[in-house]
Parts: structure tokens; C-alpha cells; sequence
């Protein structure tokens, strides 16, 4: 009973976590070996247990013994955990009482209250796993080896009880027998290991020094932090380094450091750290392993037999001997043998040359074992900036990688890495301080130039978009899309041009080439197109499903065409032949062949009784389009034949020509009629309009001109291409005409006037052809970078224009859910209009004079204007019904402002007041006198306290509403104060002035902290996106910028009024801004983050 009493005492201060497993393993042994000192007297004289901790554990022993009437089968089984059976069941020994071996086999455990209870498992399942298993190894299956040493080797092994993999490690084979010595590291590796419990350190499971000494451990899968390091400065220097890469792995170090701290603070040294010893688990964790040349700091250190060194021994392999651990990463002391001397600073040198490698890429010794130990024992602390800028002579013509090592971090290193051991960092605490410190200054530092960097590509995007370069675009877009735990960046501006560049209804990809032509079928349901892999492919043109693909038998298409009926296509070949295919079945129908030359222009008549097709070699040719026979060549032309046209009345026959001119045919006779001489370059394309009085040329001189039939008058030239124009089209009812070019832009211009009216980006390659459906309301191009793209054409989808107002417009204000535009002008009209589509839906009159001022109440039931009949007007939104007028301005009323919670209303006018009124009776609440000029915009911040007000007298002043008082006065623009906006949190003011600046203050503090330059006309307007991030000022430059608010940086500008801009406004969620211009139109700017599934952006073709 004392026996078991005393063995008991062990379990139970084990279970109390008083001592861990490997202290547990450790006693028992001693116990075993000699049961005549208690195991409580040995647990307090080695200082495991205070005697505080002795007598906590006795009574819980006498307590758990009196319960069950001492009777210690029963009372064992109440409290004896797996770990400690298995730990008892490992120490073969007469002395360990019977019944508490007895415990290993039983299939039943009984509780504190002595009730039997039985795992819920079949029985011959429980038969199998609690009948004694012979060797406790039989209870794992090994898998596969994946790691040997000197004297150990591991597996990958599954156990079989708890149906998990893990790992196992053993003596090799042979090894167990012949050295004692083996067995004892193997053990003491287990033990040392298992005393360790932290995340970032491996777990131990189970160990056995029986016959087959072995013991197991988690299975932490995933790389190495060596590999780690080899893939960072791969990727560094082929250029594709992730941004976070380098803080990636400087986090690991510190977590390892982390790890050999706690190590350290229950006197383990590890004496092996190295990359290959840290691994980087599925879910970011970092796990130190292989513990083996661990040491307890003050145990008796058994001398090991000494290492006989080679000249071409490993210098990462493990040394075991007089010189323990890793050549590569020893510090002085070790590679001395001198184990007396070491301690945590030893680890904390193999941390420093970690570190090392992490900035350098390599080690900061190279050679064999011998050159490096002798390196460490003689040679001064190397440099990682130092070794990382010297170079060598460029290998196959290319240079050195050099990486950059930050100051701090090199000062770091090389602390962690003193030749002597005072020198270094006295815990690794200190040593993951210094670099978590840089890792903040370094992400502020990192952050403050991302942004600079982020604005300044923005601005390169503006330039790119400009010059028509869309994959540059997109490529500075992809720039700044965040990666994971990175900040977002991303503003107004960034999905703006992401709009801009994604505008069409639809892109249809599925050639493996260029696509050369596309033609919409009469009805507008399906398009064609034709492409240089050989295909031409039929498309359903409302969803861009492929309905079909016919595949030319000899070379690619150059040209296809759907008959009027659309029931036939017709192919132009390089191949030099036409063929015509039934375009439902895909069949063909006809092979017409007769040219010389490359086709490369085809057409139906209107009726589909003939089929036109002009060639290379100079000649248009008519067939009958049912039996395919040759009616008539036409000849007359000096150089190839580009591009054909026949006129809807089937009457005529256009051509262009490589050389400068467009020749008309008449249709009947093949007679010339009309040649155009007008081009000074090869002409591409040519159509003519819907009544055939007119008739379009596009030309390699990046021009495109419309000519009268009748008289061969030319009545327009159109400019704006800055590449070969590739192909022109009328709309049907002629009104528009379409072009594109090689400058990777669609453009739509007037007819009647030759304005540009619309130019359609997002092509990355030059565009081929052009066509409009029947009913003019969109465009389908082609293009060499494999796509046909679907464009609304009746307006820009990034860009809304509403029009409308005989005046010019002076205020917009968006209503908060985002739905409604209101617009003021100076024509005495307030208009609604759908934000969406631009309608019109209400027209509110009542103002004497130009209205100055517009804006919706927070929850969007009133809307407020402001006129020049020194009046403000509350309307019902909805209805448009006049709730009343508030009068008593002393001048005209510039500016109206509802407070948050839409209860009161303010007005600033000319007279130099504000006034303060109650929107539920209409009552004037307050008069704030106290600016010495007009004022022109007035604001109440979101917590409705404070009210802001901007005066020609060159002032901003705040104002406390519940008094009146003043609060601040700001002062510094040098011109009168146009607008006033508050940030959403209330924190910043804004103000713009005609000194053609935009400053922002401290709104409680009234300082100024930024000011804002780049407009070069009076900044009229002001508005705070949503998040406050971004702020959009109009000037009467004919601009709206946006702004970063934190750096102050222009991030936007825009640019499309042709009159002074007069205000501004963003939505509620700051995706749409609205601005208004004294040329009678208000813009609606699009930034509407895309679906998810739409977010590829850049695909290089």
C-alpha cells in the first residue's frame, strides 16, 4: 500500500501540473531504481516541488484514498491519466506494485463516484485496443522514413489507438545495442522535449526506453524555414517577391525567438537552432524541432566521444562529439568545445546567423566544416549589409544579386552575433523586441511610402488612360491590389479607372488568336466573328454564350458577315476564296472562288440576292448568292483593295484602297462612278449611310472623312485617333458614326456635326472592326487581343450626363440612399432626377431667381433649396409638394445645411448672417452675426453641435449651436471662402477658397493640417467620400480633384465639362460622384467596385 501510496503522490502531482511528463518519466525511474527515498522527499529535493506544493499534494492523496475506502485499484482509476500508463508501463521494474501495471490492460474506468462506465465502441473493437499489445511499438504502423541522423533515423508513423499520424523517432538499427550513449540522447531528447510546452515548440506524445527505445511527437507538415529563406531571394531576384514576404519571415523569427526564450527560461539550450530545425506549418505556425543536443542548464554534462573533422564534411549536418551542433550556425564558444561556457547566448548567436540568412540569403561562413569553424573561432563578426553589397562579376550576362539590408536590422545581427558572449543579447526576449520594433517602424515607414507610391501610380494610370495605353492601366491597378492582411489602399480613383477600363456589356473570349471582323445578325440576337486561329465562332449577343463554331478549312478569316435574313454567313479566307455557310447548322453552302488575291472585304445585298467581295488583287467581284455564280468584276484600282460597302438600295458598290482613294461602282454595269481622292495614306474601311447620301472613309493617316455620294463633296473630317484607323461604321439611322483604331480606342462621334461624343476604352490590343446593331443602342468590336467586346452606345456606363435645365447649373446634392439627384440652376428650378438612369422624375418651381443651393434631409423625406429671392424652400422629396418657405434672409440665401438628425435647418447668406431654423415649425431659431462679408456655405457637423460657416471675408468660423457663440475662427486662404465640407466623424474640416487652394483643420482645434494645391481656378465646391478617405473639390478650372486626406496627395482628376464647374457630391457609400457646370449638364462619375467574379484584371495577350 505504501508502494502504490507513494507512486499515487507522482500521478497526482502530475495531474495537478506541479511537475510536466518529462519531470514525471524522470522520478518514477529514480523511484523505480530505489523506492527507499519516497517520491515526495525526491520531488522537493531536487526542487520540483516546494514544500507548499508536498502537502497540497498529500492531502488531495489521503482525500482521493479516504473516498474510496482506501482501496487503490478503485482510487488509481479515478485519476491516473493515459500519459502517466504509459510512462509507468515504460519503467520495467518488480518494484511498480501490481495493480497499478493492471491498470494498463482493463477496458473500464471508474469515476470518483464509483460508476462503472464503458466507452461507446463494438466490443471486439474494444477487445483489440485494451487487450496488452506485447511491445508498446506495435501499437504504431510506420509509413514511410523521412529523416535520419548519425544514430537516430524517423518516421512517419501512424498510431493506431488514436488514428493519427505522428512522428516517430528511434535508434537506427544496431546502434542501441552498441552505444548506451545513443539510448541516453534519445531519452534525454524526449524528456527535454516534452518538458517544453509551448506552441511554437514540437509536442511530445509518448516515449519508451524498453528493448526498441523510441518516442513520438506531433506531424507538422509544411516547409522549412530554410526553404522559406531559398524562396524569398528567389523571388527576389527574378523580380516576383509577395510585398510581405520579408516581414513574413521576420515574423517566424521572432516566434522562434520566442520559443528558445521559454527554452531558455526553464534552463533548456537547444545547441542545434538552425533553418532546417524551424517548420512552418499549413496554418503560419513555426514549430522548432529536433531537440537531441539539447541541454539542461546545470545537469552534468556526459563527455561525448570526440569528432574527427574532414575537408569535405558537411557544414549543415549535426556534429555530435567534443563539437556539438552545426558547423554553420555555432557560435565561438561551441566551435570550441568548450561546453562549460555555454548557455542561452549560444542560441542567441544561431539566431543572429538565421537572421543572417533571412536579409543575406546565405550563411555568414562558407566552406568545410573546418574553414567555417576556424572562420567562427578566429574571424571578426562578418556584416550582413557589409557581405550583401559586395559583388562579383556578372554570371551569363547577369548580375550579382545583391539584397538590401536595412541599417537597423544589420546592427541587430550583428549584436546577436558577437564573437563574445557579453556582447550579445542576454535573452532572446530582448533579441525579438529589437526586431518587433523595427517590423512597427518599418510597416509606418512602409506604409507612408506604399501610399506616396499608390497616389503616384494612380496619377501614371490618369497619364496611361490618356494616352490609351489600358493594359498599362491595368497593370498599375493590379499594383495596389491588396494581399492578405494588407491595407486597402484603394480609393474612389482606383475603381474609377477599373470601371473606365471594364465599360463594356460584354467580352466574349474563346478565340486562340486575334479576332480579325465581327457582325451583328439583322435582329441583333447573335454575332459573329472571325479569328486568326482559323474559327469563326457565333455568339448569343445578350449573354456572350457561343452558340456555334465552324472551323476554315485552309488558313484563317479575314472577314464574316450574316445575311439580312440571318440565315447565312458569309467567310472571307486568306485562303482566297469566299465560302458561305448555313448559319444555324453550321453547313457550307457555297465555296466561291475566282480571286487572285487575299479576300478581304465581303457583303450581302440588302435583298440577299448577292454577294460582294473585294481582293488584294485589285478586283470586286458580284456572285449570285444562290448558286454562286460570278455576275461581274470590277477593276480600276492602282493598289490593293482594302474594304467594301454596298449601299442599302443595293445600287452601289464602295471600295477602299491601299492607294489613298475610295472608288464607287455602279451595281448594275460595274461602271466607276466616283473617285475619291482625299487620303494621304492606304484607306482601311469604308460604309456607306442607311439613305446612301453619304459615305465614310477611315485611313492609315488616323483620319476619318464623310463624303457626299452625289457630288463627291467631302463634308467632314474627323480627329482624335492618334493610330491607323482600322474600320468606320453609320449607325442606322445614320445620326452616329462609329470608329476604331490601333490607339486601342472605339470612338462615336456626330455625324451631322463630326463631334466626338463618346470613346470607348478597355481593348489591349489594336482593334480590327467595328459594327452597330440594327437598332443603333450598341457597338461590337474585335480586336487583336482575342476578344470581341459588346459597348452601350447610348451613353458611357462610368459616366452619366443629364441634361435639361435652360440655366446653368449651380448645386447637386445626392440623396442618402443614394437613388435621387437633385440639381439647382440659375433658371429658378430645382430638378430630381434618377441617379441611375438620368430621368427626370420631378421639376420643382417656386423660386423668383437663380437657385444657389440643394440638398436632401439625412433620412431623405425633405429637400431644401436656397435662391437668389433670398428664400429657402422645404420640399416633400417624394412628392414634390412645398411644405413652406422660411423667410427673413437679408440676402441672397447661398447655402442651405440640414442637421444630421433632420431637425433643423441652416441658411448663410449675402447679408453676412446664418440662420439656424426649425424644420418642424418652420421657426427661426438662431442668427449668428459675426462675419464681416457674405457668407457662402454653411455646415453642421454629424453630431449636430457645432455649425461651420465660410465668408467672402477670406474666414471660416465654427460655431456652437446650443449658445451661438464662436468657438474657433480660421484664418489663412488670401481670397474670399467658397465651401465648407466636415469629415464624417467630424474630425477634419474642409475648406475651398478662390486662392485656388483647399486646406484642411483640426475641427476641434481649429489647426490647419493640410493644404491642398493643383487646381488653377477658384475652388467652388467641397465633399468628403463616406470613409473620409477622399475628398473631391470643383474649381472653375473645368476640374474636380480628388484627394488623399491623409498625405493630402491628388489622387484624380476629371475632366468632361466644357463650362466652370460649379459643385460637387458624393453618395452615401462614396462609389458615384456628381458634379454640376455652369454649361448645362451634371456628370455622374462611376467607381462601382465590380462582382468579384469580374476582378481579373490584367491578362496579357
Amino acid at each position: 500500500m505504501a508502494a502504490e501510496r507513494d507512486l499515487l503522490f507522482a500521478v497526482l502531482a502530475y495531474e495537478n501540473e506541479l511537475i510536466d511528463l518529462g519531470q514525471f518519466a524522470s522520478v518514477c525511474r529514480a523511484w523505480a531504481e530505489d523506492n527507499s527515498i519516497p517520491l515526495a522527499d525526491r520531488l522537493v529535493e531536487i526542487a520540483w516541488l516546494t514544500n507548499e506544493d508536498r502537502t497540497f499534494v498529500e492531502k488531495a492523496v489521503e482525500r482521493k484514498f479516504a473516498k474510496h475506502q482506501n482501496d487503490s485499484r478503485v482510487t488509481s482509476n479515478s485519476f491516473l491519466s493515459g500519459n502517466a500508463c504509459n510512462t509507468i508501463d515504460q519503467i520495467e521494474d518488480v518494484k511498480i506494485p501490481q495493480p497499478m501495471s493492471s491498470l494498463l490492460t482493463i477496458g473500464q474506468f471508474v469515476t470518483e463516484d464509483c460508476v462503472s462506465t464503458h466507452i461507446y465502441t463494438p466490443q471486439s473493437e474494444l477487445s483489440d485496443l485494451f487487450q496488452p499489445a506485447g511491445r508498446p511499438r506495435d501499437r504504431y504502423e510506420l509509413i514511410e522514413e523521412v529523416g535520419k541522423g548519425g544514430l537516430g533515423r524517423v518516421w512517419l508513423a501512424k498510431d493506431d489507438i488514436m488514428a493519427r499520424e505522428v512522428v516517430l523517432k528511434e535508434i537506427k538499427p544496431g546502434k542501441s545495442a552498441a552505444s548506451q550513449e545513443a539510448v541516453r540522447r534519445l531519452l534525454k531528447e524526449a524528456q527535454i522535449t516534452g518538458q517544453l510546452q509551448h506552441p511554437n515548440i514540437v509536442p511530445v506524445y509518448d516515449m519508451h526506453h524498453g528493448g526498441e527505445p523510441f518516442y513520438t511527437m506531433k506531424l507538422v507538415k509544411g516547409e522549412t524555414l530554410s526553404e522559406a529563406i531559398q524562396k524569398h531571394h528567389e523571388q527576389r531576384f527574378t523580380g516576383r517577391e509577395a510585398r510581405l514576404s520579408l516581414r513574413r519571415l521576420l515574423d517566424i523569427f521572432v516566434n522562434v525567438c520566442e520559443a528558445l526564450a521559454y527554452a531558455h527560461s526553464r534552463g533548456i539550450i537547444h545547441r542545434d537552432l538552425k533553418p532546417l530545425n524551424v517548420v512552418l506549418g499549413d496554418y503560419g505556425e513555426a514549430i522548432v524541432i529536433d531537440w537531441g543536443l539539447a541541454k539542461q542548464v546545470g545537469s552534468a554534462e556526459v563527455e561525448s566521444m570526440p569528432v574527427a573533422l574532414t575537408a569535405h564534411a558537411q557544414s549543415n549536418a549535426t556534429l555530435n562529439g567534443h563539437v556539438q551542433g552545426t558547423p554553420k550556425y555555432m557560435a565561438p564558444e561551441q566551435a570550441e568545445g568548450r561546453t562549460d561556457l555555454i548557455d542561452a547566448r549560444t542560441d542567441i548567436y544561431a539566431l543572429g546567423v538565421i537572421l543572417f540568412e533571412i536579409l543575406t540569403g546565405r550563411g555568414p561562413f562558407e566552406g568545410t566544416i573546418v574553414e567555417i569553424l576556424n572562420c567562427i573561432k578566429t574571424a571578426d563578426t562578418p556584416r550582413a549589409r557589409q557581405f550583401a553589397a559586395e559583388t562579383t562579376a556578372p554570371v551569363n550576362g547577369q548580375p550579382k544579386y545583391v539584397p538590401f539590408v536595412p541599417l537597423a536590422l544589420d546592427a541587430v545581427c550583428a549584436k546577436a552575433m558577437a564573437k563574445q558572449k557579453e556582447g550579445r543579447y542576454a535573452k532572446a526576449t530582448e533579441l525579438a523586441q529589437d526586431i518587433n520594433s523595427w517590423l512597427a517602424e518599418a510597416s509606418e515607414e512602409a506604409a507612408r511610402v506604399r501610399r506616396l507610391l499608390y497616389v503616384a501610380q494612380m496619377n501614371l494610370a490618369q497619364m496611361a488612360w490618356e494616352n490609351n495605353q489600358v493594359p498599362r492601366v491595368l497593370e498599375l491597378l493590379e499594383n495596389h491590389r491588396p494581399e492578405e492582411d494588407e491595407e486597402d489602399l484603394r480609393g474612389f480613383e482606383w475603381f474609377y479607372w477599373d470601371c473606365k477600363c471594364h465599360s463594356e456589356l460584354l467580352t466574349l473570349k474563346g478565340h486562340d488568336g486575334g479576332v480579325l471582323s465581327v457582325a451583328f445578325s439583322a435582329d441583333g440576337q447573335r454575332l459573329a466573328s472571325a479569328g486568326r486561329d482559323g474559327t469563326v465562332k457565333v455568339w448569343d449577343a445578350s449573354n456572350g454564350q457561343e452558340m456555334l463554331t465552324l472551323k476554315w478549312p485552309t488558313g484563317f478569316c479575314t472577314g464574316v458577315v450574316f445575311s439580312a435574313d440571318g440565315q447565312r454567313l458569309a467567310w472571307a479566307g486568306i485562303d482566297r476564296s469566299v465560302k458561305v455557310w448555313d448559319a444555324r447548322s453550321g453547313q457550307v453552302t457555297l465555296s466561291l472562288k475566282g480571286h487572285i488575291g487575299q479576300v478581304t472585304g465581303i457583303a450581302f445585298s440588302a435583298d440577299g440576292k448577292w454577294l460582294v467581295s473585294a481582293s488584294f488583287d485589285r478586283t470586286l467581284k458580284v456572285w449570285n448568292a444562290t448558286s454562286g455564280q460570278e455576275t461581274l468584276t470590277s477593276k480600276g484600282t492602282i493598289d490593293r483593295l482594302e474594304s467594301l460597302a454596298i449601299s442599302s438600295d443595293g445600287k452601289q458598290f464602295a471600295a477602299a484602297s491601299a492607294d489613298g482613294t475610295v472608288k464607287v461602282w455602279d451595281a448594275t454595269s460595274g461602271r466607276e462612278t466616283l473617285t475619291l481622292k482625299a487620303h494621304t495614306a492606304a484607306v482601311t474601311s469604308v460604309a456607306f449611310s442607311a439613305d446612301g447620301k453619304r459615305l465614310v472613309s477611315a485611313s492609315e493617316n488616323q483620319t476619318v472623312k464623310v463624303w457626299d455620294t452625289t457630288t463627291g463633296q467631302k463634308t467632314l473630317t474627323l480627329k482624335g485617333h492618334s493610330g491607323r484607323v482600322m474600320s468606320v461604321v453609320f449607325s442606322e439611322d445614320g445620326q452616329r458614326l462609329a470608329s476604331v483604331s490601333e490607339d486601342h480606342t472605339v470612338k462615336v462621334w456626330d455625324a451631322a456635326s463630326g463631334l466626338e461624343s463618346l470613346t470607348l476604352k478597355g481593348h489591349i490590343g489594336r482593334i480590327t472592326r467595328v459594327v452597330f446593331s440594327a437598332d443603333g443602342q450598341r457597338l461590337a468590336s474585335s480586336s487583336a487581343d482575342g476578344t470581341v467586346k459588346v459597348w452601350e452606345v447610348t451613353s458611357s456606363r462610368e459616366a452619366l450626363t443629364l441634361k435639361g435645365h435652360v440655366g446653368s447649373f449651380t448645386s447637386v446634392a445626392f440623396s442618402a440612399d443614394g437613388r435621387w439627384l437633385a440639381s439647382a440652376s440659375s433658371a429658378e428650378a430645382v430638378t430630381v432626377s434618377d441617379a441611375k438612369s438620368g430621368q427626370e422624375v420631378l421639376t420643382l418651381s417656386g423660386h423668383i431667381g437663380g437657385v444657389n443651393s440643394v440638398v436632401f434631409s439625412a433620412e431623405g423625406k425633405w429637400l431644401a433649396s436656397a435662391g437668389n429671392d433670398q428664400t429657402v424652400k422645404l420640399w416633400d422629396a417624394a412628392s414634390g409638394r412645398k411644405k413652406y418657405t422660411l423667410k427673413g434672409e437679408n440676402g441672397w440665401v447661398n447655402s442651405v445645411a440640414f442637421s444630421a438628425d433632420g431637425q433643423w435647418l441652416a441658411s448663410a447668406n449675402s447679408g453676412m448672417t446664418v440662420k439656424v431654423w426649425d424644420v418642424t415649425t418652420g421657426r427661426e431659431v438662431l442668427t449668428l452675426a459675426g462675419h464681416k462679408g457674405g457668407v457662402n456655405s454653411v455646415l453642421f457637423s454629424s453630431d449636430r453641435k457645432r455649425l461651420a460657416s465660410a465668408s467672402d471675408d477670406q474666414t471660416v468660423m465654427v460655431w456652437d449651436v446650443t449658445n451661438g457663440l464662436v468657438m474657433l475662427t480660421l484664418t489663412g486662404h488670401t481670397d474670399r471662402v467658397t465651401s465648407l465640407a466636415f469629415s464624417p466623424d467630424g474630425k477634419w474640416l474642409a475648406s475651398a477658397s478662390a486662392d485656388q487652394t483647399v486646406s484642411m483643420w483640426d475641427s476641434t482645434t481649429g489647426q490647419k493640417i493640410l493644404t491642398l494645391k493643383g487646381h488653377t481656378g477658384r475652388v467652388k465646391c467641397l465633399t468628403f467620400s463616406a470613409d473620409g478617405k477622399r475628398l473631391a473639390s470643383a474649381s472653375t478650372d473645368q476640374t474636380v480633384k480628388v484627394w488623399d486626406t491623409t498625405n493630402g496627395q491628388e489622387t484624380l482628376t476629371l475632366k468632361g465639362h466644357t463650362g466652370e464647374f460649379a459643385s460637387v457630391s458624393f453618395n452615401a457609400d462614396g462609389t458615384r460622384l456628381a458634379s454640376a457646370s455652369q454649361n448645362q449638364t451634371v456628370q455622374i462619375w462611376d467607381a462601382t467596385p465590380r462582382p468579384r467574379a469580374n476582378t481579373i484584371l490584367y491578362e496579357p495577350v
